[in-house]
């Protein structure tokens, strides 16, 4: 095939497809699995296999749940559940807007090291990464509860006449339809950059963006002939 349409991940796949009942309450039971995941692009990613299930019952409840696993890294799991009324959303397309919603993300201590190959420009990098979000709401007013951290990151360059990020901690805390900055703070090279701010996904189609980025004494350029910082 020609290199654009070649699949960018091989490994083995396999789906399954029941449907039951009839159109008003139907039933059902659809898996995919994936197993032995790998990029060509980046062969020094870790192998993955992924698991999807969606499955409804007489209850005209969908339950979602999905995994996906590398070796010596915690999983990541998606689990939601939902009214199932494939019937009432034909007729009123409107009312999947009106969705109720429950589910959780979770991730637990990735080391991000294991995912380098995704950052050509880094020499070398490190630190954890942790989600832990419970979702509710709607599909038009998601109501998500929890946090999202990065710990102790550092990306070197590399440039040798650029700076290395170091001591990078961000928390995010989920509260509703806001995500807010609580914790937003890295070195770079001699000097220090703080996020702060948050975003607001009242409108689903236009979320708000409030985020502010403030820096004191930040390497923007270092070579023989020259030393450039900057406090924006």
């Amino acid at each position: 095939l020609p290199d654009r349409t070649r699949v960018p991940v091989a490994g083995a796949v396999g789906a399954s497809l029941t449907l039951a009942g009839d159109f008003a309450t139907p039933m059902l039971d659809a898996r995919l699995t994936a197993d032995g995941l790998v990029s060509a692009q980046f062969p020094d990613l870790p192998a993955a296999s992924l698991k999807i299930a969606a499955t409804s019952d007489a209850a005209r409840r969908l339950v979602i749940n999905a995994r996906l696993d590398q070796k010596d890294i915690e999983p990541v799991e998606l689990a939601l559940n939902m009214p199932f009324s494939p019937r009432g959303w034909f007729d009123d397309p409107a009312t999947l807007r009106d969705l109720p919603l429950a589910g959780s993300v979770r991730m637990a201590n990735l080391q991000i090291q294991r995912y380098a190959a995704l950052v050509p420009g880094a020499k070398d990098i490190s630190g954890t990464f942790h989600v832990a979000v419970d979702i509710a709401g709607t599909i038009a007013a998601p109501d998500f509860r929890g946090r999202a951290s990065i710990d102790n990151a550092r990306i070197v360059p590399r440039k040798s006449n650029l700076a290395t990020l170091d001591k990078t901690n961000l928390t995010v805390e989920f509260i509703g339809s806001k995500a807010r900055v609580t914790r937003g703070e890295a070195r770079f090279g001699e000097g220090t950059l703080t996020l702060s701010g948050g975003l607001d996904f009242s409108n689903t189609a236009e979320p708000g963006i409030d985020l502010q980025l403030k820096g004191d004494h930040i390497l923007i350029w270092r070579d023989d002939d020259l030393l450039v910082r900057a406090s924006p």
